[in-house]
């Protein structure tokens, strides 16, 4: 509700405080960070071509990913 010659937020409401601290650089580490042993692992245990730029075969891909959904 507004009061009549006053603009929002009012005068006497709480405001905002900005911190000094910094933001951390990021919250969780990438997958690829927290899976490497596990991706080292299946890439020496794939012969197969690989698309240009992944490090598993997509055969090899799907059935990694396929295992990691049923284990959770």
């Amino acid at each position: 509700m507004r009061r009549a010659g006053h603009l929002y937020p009012f005068p006497e409401e709480p405001r905002m405080t900005v911190t000094e601290q910094p933001a951390p650089a990021r919250q969780v580490r990438p997958a690829e960070e927290r899976h490497a042993a596990e991706l080292a692992f299946l890439a020496a245990q794939d012969p197969g071509p690989r698309p240009p730029g992944w490090a598993l075969t997509p055969a090899r891909s799907s059935r990694s990913s396929a295992a990691a959904t049923a284990r959770n």
